[in-house]
């Protein structure tokens, strides 16, 4: 097995999702800071096949594909249940913002 072949992505795990048509459809109203570094996370560290992180968690025995692809279907799911429902800001609290996200009225 060549190392290209050693380091390539997992067709077992599908194809990775279509960011930008999910940042057009989600971004900004929708995402956070944690659930896009998350995204990156799976996709610049995971999925890459280049990323060292990567050829660690291979060469320890580690599905890298495995877990970019729970972390990108949780992102996915947490952006999709957003859109039920709408962010209310809540009154400072030791000078930070705050706010809760609440189901949408109809």
């Amino acid at each position: 097995m060549t190392e290209r072949e050693r380091y390539a992505r997992d067709p077992d795990y599908g194809k990775p999702p279509n960011w930008k048509k999910l940042y057009r459809e989600h971004c900004p109203e929708r995402t956070d800071p944690w659930s896009r570094h998350a995204r990156m996370i799976a996709e610049d560290i995971l999925r890459d096949p280049k990323s060292p992180v990567r050829r660690m968690l291979i060469d320890a025995g580690y599905e890298p594909d495995h877990w970019a692809s729970a972390i990108e279907v949780t992102v996915q799911n947490l952006w999709e249940a957003r859109r039920h429902l709408e962010y209310v800001p809540l009154p400072k609290r030791n000078g930070k913002y705050r706010g809760e996200w609440r189901v949408k009225a109809k």
